[in-house]
């Protein structure tokens, strides 16, 4: 938003930030609509490829083929691998919350979806943000 309104940039492409790019992920161009650097890391499918690097059916009950939300359920409930994945997406999140934050100066920044929304993601990035110290938190 800006001055009331909607603002779109110059391409229709203003407040795309899933196409920031993140360390960890491919510096590639990506073709328009489909996910981004940022979006690889922090969105549903992109949290689905972090879990199936990194499973093993000896550290945890959930399957290879979990999707975001039951990783971050099995995250509150003490799952260590979860943990780890849901870290990793948080971190990414905060990370770029925070520095769209020095960029634009937003107290705000509205997250959706059923990943955007799940508690163990909005709680543990507002986390690392605390860690910044900073005032920015997400919704």
């Amino acid at each position: 938003m800006l001055n009331g309104e909607v603002h779109r940039g110059t391409n229709w492409t203003a407040g795309e930030i899933g196409y920031m790019l993140v360390p960890g992920t491919s510096a590639a161009p990506v073709e328009r609509g489909r996910p981004g650097a940022l979006e690889a890391m922090v969105g549903g499918e992109g949290i689905k490829a972090q879990w199936r690097q990194r499973w093993n059916r000896d550290a945890t009950p959930l399957p290879i083929n979990a999707i975001a939300t039951e990783i971050f359920d099995h995250a509150l409930q003490g799952d260590s691998l979860a943990q780890e994945v849901l870290e990793l997406a948080a971190r990414t999140l905060a990370y770029a919350i925070y520095n769209t934050s020095l960029i634009l100066n937003s107290p705000l920044f509205v997250l959706g979806g059923s990943v955007g929304i799940h508690p163990a993601l909005v709680d543990a990035t507002r986390q690392v943000l605390a860690e910044r110290g900073e005032h920015v938190q997400p919704r």
